[in-house]
């Protein structure tokens, strides 16, 4: 279902550019295409934690897009560089292959998209951990410590 939103707001993005670009010339049309590409960076930016999330806990699809926009806005400086850092990689691999085109398909085949998860899911694992996981095991800690106490007395 995911991959379906994704659709969805890829397509709407899209239609929004379009339409501002060529309906809404001047500041106006700027700033809402401006606001339309900071909201789709962040979605885009949700997706690093998104199936984390989803691996790790089992919420429901709202929750899952909550806590993914929460993340992302906690850590908003480090969100934005492993981003850059997955750019930069989706970069380099397009490089190799305008330049090479074999190299290109090979790195990209066996290399890329590992990598590009690998980092991804290396910068932001920390972030989950800190402020989803604990927590919740701290309060499954405490809902077996008054569990015990309560069938003690």
């Amino acid at each position: 279902i995911v991959f379906v939103i994704d659709i969805i707001v890829f397509f709407l993005t899209l239609v929004g550019l379009i339409f501002y670009t060529f309906e809404m010339p001047g500041i106006l049309g700027l700033f809402l295409r401006t606001v339309l590409c900071v909201a789709f960076v962040i979605y885009a930016m949700m997706h690093m934690y998104i199936y984390q999330i989803m691996a790790k806990f089992s919420l429901k699809l709202k929750d899952i897009y909550r806590n993914s926009l929460l993340l992302v806005l906690i850590k908003l400086p480090w969100n934005i560089f492993s981003f850059a850092v997955s750019i930069l990689i989706t970069y380099v691999v397009l490089y190799l292959f305008v330049g090479n085109p074999m190299l290109g398909i090979i790195i990209a085949g066996l290399i890329y998209f590992s990598l590009n998860i690998y980092t991804q899911i290396f910068m932001t694992n920390n972030v989950v951990k800190k402020y989803m996981l604990e927590p919740s095991l701290e309060k499954e800690k405490e809902d077996k410590e008054e569990t015990s106490s309560e069938e003690e007395n």
